[in-house]
Order: C-alpha cells, then sequence, then structure tokens
C-alpha cells in the first residue's frame, strides 16, 4: 500500500498539528503529510470550518477531514455537501472500531417503543452541547437511522437531556453530564424484548479496546475488539473513502442533528 499525501490547513490549531502527527505517525503506510496543497487536506474542526471546507475543495482538494467539528449552520453544510467531495467528520466515537462491530448487534434490536440510551460525562458546562451531539452522531452509525428528531431538550447547569425519535419509532434518549471525574467515555444500552445490548466506547484519544455486550435468554457475549483510537480507525476509514472503497453519509448525517 502506498502513502497517500495529506497536508493540514494552515489555520489549525497546534493541539489539531500534533494530535494528526502523531496519529499518522502509527498508520506510515496509509497518508504521508506533505506541506502545500494536497489531495486530501485536514481542517481543524473549531468554528467555521464548514465554510472553510468550501474554499479548500475550490483550491482543488477532493477529501476533507474535519478533527473535532464543533456545530456548523446548516446552510455551511449544505453548501459543502453540494461540492460533491467526500467529508469525513473525525468526531468522537463515530468510525470506533468497536461501535462498528456492535452495529449489527444493536440494529437487531430496533423497533417502535424501544428505547436507546447514551451517555457521557463532562469536564465543564461548555461542554455539553457538542458532547450531546457527539453521542447522536455515534448513535446514527451504531442503528443505521440519519434523521434524529429532538421531542424534549431538557438543559440543566451540569446536564444537557435530548429526548427524540427515529423514523423507526425508536426513542433516544442522550445524555451529557458534568462530572466530578470525567472519563470521556462513551455508553450505549438498548434493551429488546428477550435481549440487550451494551457498547462502552474508550475516549477518542485512547487505544483502550471497546466493550460490546450482547446478552439474551440463553448467555451473555462479550465481543473482541481492536485496540484502537477512534482518531486512528478515522483516518483509515477516510483512506477507505478517498480508495473509493467507502463512502461516507458523515455532513449528511450531521446535518440531521437537530440540536
Amino acid at each position: 500500500m502506498t502513502a497517500r499525501p495529506i497536508a493540514l490547513e494552515g489555520a489549525a490549531r497546534p493541539e489539531v498539528v500534533d494530535l494528526v502527527r502523531a496519529t499518522i505517525a502509527t498508520l506510515p503506510q496509509t497518508f504521508a503529510i506533505v506541506e502545500g496543497r494536497a489531495a486530501a487536506i485536514v481542517l481543524d474542526g473549531a468554528g467555521g470550518w464548514a465554510e472553510r471546507g468550501v474554499e479548500a475543495i475550490a483550491r482543488g482538494a477532493r477529501a476533507l477531514l474535519v478533527v473535532n467539528p464543533s456545530p456548523a449552520e446548516r446552510a455551511e453544510i449544505d453548501a459543502l455537501l453540494r461540492t460533491g467531495v467526500p467529508v469525513v467528520l473525525d468526531s468522537p466515537w463515530r468510525h470506533s472500531t468497536a461501535l462498528k462491530d456492535a452495529a449489527p448487534y444493536f440494529q437487531s434490536l430496533d423497533g417502535a417503543g424501544r428505547l436507546l440510551e447514551c451517555s457521557t460525562t463532562v469536564r465543564s458546562p461548555e461542554q455539553l452541547r457538542k458532547a450531546a451531539r457527539s453521542l447522536a452522531f455515534a448513535a446514527q452509525a451504531l442503528m443505521g437511522f440519519e434523521r434524529l428528531a429532538a421531542r424534549d431538550i431538557v438543559r440543566r447547569p451540569s446536564q444537557l437531556l435530548v429526548l427524540a425519535t427515529t423514523s423507526s419509532r425508536l426513542l433516544v434518549r442522550i445524555s451529557a453530564v458534568v462530572g466530578p471525574e470525567p472519563t470521556a467515555r462513551a455508553g450505549f444500552r438498548l434493551v429488546g424484548s428477550d435481549s440487550i445490548a451494551k457498547l462502552t466506547l474508550a475516549a477518542p484519544d485512547s487505544g483502550e479496546t471497546g466493550v460490546v455486550e450482547f446478552t439474551d435468554d440463553r448467555h451473555t457475549r462479550i465481543l473482541p475488539s481492536a485496540f484502537e483510537s477512534s482518531h486512528r480507525s478515522t483516518l483509515r476509514f477516510l483512506r477507505e473513502v478517498i480508495d473509493g472503497d467507502a463512502t461516507t453519509s458523515d455532513l449528511a448525517d450531521i446535518g440531521e442533528v437537530g440540536f
């Protein structure tokens, strides 16, 4: 496998540059960082990333990776979608290997009136909305749905709670809480008529394995999963998209997170 050239936008913050460089160093046959222009561009997900993405495409970019994307205006996302260029969002847990392993088990329990619980903890109230959106974005990939219709949003000083439904009438409860010792882990739980699926994901920059449990009326299965950070999983997914071995719905899905 020949490493694909990838460049970082000039506006990227030092912490984003360090993260990308450190992650790519573990994937030497996947990407090689170059200076100046490249077909694949890494964008810092700070405010204005969608607008900067359109500008990068106008300069010749043919694939974009957005690291830790902040909430963007729907009009900006739509403008980026209209370019037709694939955009992969390095959002916490979205492209986790363990999440992909868990997806068939969770989707087998999808159904009207059932409840998917999603939760995480953060360090400060300012992080609540981004964490809740990251949970919703990961849940879209886990369950295979697109639109998440928020029915009720409860904002407290130390919690953001969102109750939503999907097109299959699955109920989704998303909770981000400020904790004294936040772990940045994410938990997902779905109860079926005679089965329970659980998924615990480590912090995005952790190499800890995720834990997938599926319990039915006979026994509990704990599925093996690779030790890999979600940042690394996202870069491998980007390579698959560039090579035409995968497609991404990241932009379309994030545009349907309605809070």
